[in-house]
């Protein structure tokens, strides 16, 4: 996958990457509304199920919003690579059977508080540091909105194209 980056020294470049932070989630949404309720809670992707990797994207975004919003600020924070691992095994448990629509409508909500971050970041914030959770990764500000909330989703979204056959981009 090609990862690439937008400058957000701009309305117009901050737009852009809300665009692609748009349309990376409305197409995994979109493979989500088409599978059939009575495959939401079996394993599909990579062993996990609808139900559980949409929780945990959408758990991942709460944390790094939180995380991205913490470094802005002049917080980096760091998790600890055992902290990771236990809050995702957590969360594959918990979320094994939640309501497939109530994550969707958790997404959607937390998509408007990640699209007001990004137009709204300073642009002196923008060169701080993020720590990747559980990694020795760091990326600046800038770069972190993009990785976690874009580059990640198209990961997902790529494996679900995979196994659900859905052919092509979005």
């Amino acid at each position: 996958m090609d990862e690439q980056f937008i400058y957000l020294d701009g309305a117009d470049e901050r737009e852009q990457v809300i665009e692609r932070l748009r349309e990376v989630r409305q197409a995994v949404l979109n493979i989500a509304d088409q599978l059939p309720e009575s495959h939401h809670y079996s394993p599909r992707y990579n062993g996990q199920s609808l139900a559980v990797m949409l929780a945990r994207l959408h758990m991942f975004d709460r944390t790094m919003l939180w995380m991205i919003r913490a470094a802005s600020n002049g917080y980096p924070l760091r998790i600890p690579r055992g902290a990771v691992g236990f809050v995702d095994a957590v969360a594959r448990w918990t979320f094994q059977k939640r309501l497939v629509e109530v994550t969707m409508r958790g997404v959607r909500k937390q998509e408007q508080e990640i699209i007001e971050f990004v137009r709204t970041v300073p642009l002196d914030a923008l060169s701080k540091d993020v720590p990747h959770p559980g990694k020795k990764d760091v990326y600046t500000v800038e770069r972190a909105i993009q990785v976690f909330f874009i580059h990640h989703w198209e990961q997902q979204l790529m494996l679900m194209q995979q196994v659900d056959g859905v052919a092509g981009r979005m």
